[in-house]
């Protein structure tokens, strides 16, 4: 990813060098605090943000944001904002998670999960890392975690902030988890109840059926699984006696 963005850095030097000095831009900056600040007079101009969580590739667009999305983020200067070119899930750092094991990350992958609704393929991503939250579905979405896949251990996983809640809550159907490790015990070291609780939702088809695949649980003191009648049907692929130890 590195050697794209210098790469992308490189053309925009090009660029950037056929355009009247008093017009001229960074090329990159830290993070998003500084991006918002940059005032760029050149239609399109496209900025690398070198922040490891957050950053990317962003271009100037004149429409302005009064939110900031996480792929949306409002110019200090009125009129425009700064839009993340990217293709493939959203990824959950860009909203502010930061998957230290440490931090409340529920606001941030909600965030994710409510731009997903309104985003080409409704795909949100989880980097490795160990991610403390409550999470509730509402809306059709595919969910790709690391395990198994950028497996980096016991810490590439999902923990409940707060254990006497499930940590993953389904309220819609026409949502796919894959690849997701979800881990039992809480910020305080108490052992959750509720791995993952199915509630289906109002107006929920029955053919809008939900698929679990790769999803894998440990360390639940109590119903790992928990269907409420009425929610939307489920196909659940449970894990295997081949899945990994805890």
């Amino acid at each position: 990813m590195m050697k794209k963005l210098l790469s992308v850095v490189g053309l925009l030097s090009l660029l950037n060098l056929s355009v009247p000095a008093q017009y001229r831009v960074p090329l990159e900056v830290q993070d998003i605090a500084t991006l918002v600040t940059v005032n760029p007079a050149v239609p399109n101009q496209t900025i690398v943000v070198k922040d490891a969580l957050r950053g990317g590739i962003f271009q100037k667009v004149t429409n302005q944001t009064s939110t900031n999305s996480g792929v949306k983020f409002a110019s200090a200067t009125a009129g425009y904002s700064w839009q993340r070119i990217f293709s493939g899930p959203l990824d959950v750092q860009w909203f502010g998670a930061t998957g230290n094991g440490t931090d409340n990350d529920t606001a941030a992958i909600q965030a994710a999960l409510t731009a997903a609704a309104t985003t080409k393929g409704n795909r949100v991503g989880f980097p490795p890392g160990e991610y403390l939250a409550n999470i509730v579905i509402t809306n059709p979405v595919v969910i790709e975690g690391s395990f198994g896949v950028l497996d980096t251990g016991n810490t590439n996983r999902i923990r409940p902030w707060d254990g006497t809640v499930p940590t993953l809550e389904v309220k819609s159907g026409g949502v796919i988890l894959r690849n997701l490790r979800l881990y039992g015990t809480d910020r305080n070291g108490v052992l959750a109840g509720t791995a993952l609780k199915l509630t289906g939702g109002v107006g929920v088809a029955a053919s809008e059926q939900n698929l679990f695949e790769g999803v894998v649980f440990h360390r639940y003191n109590g119903k790992m699984v928990h269907v409420e009648t009425g929610g939307a049907g489920n196909s659940t692929r449970m894990p295997s006696a081949g899945d990994p130890p805890p």
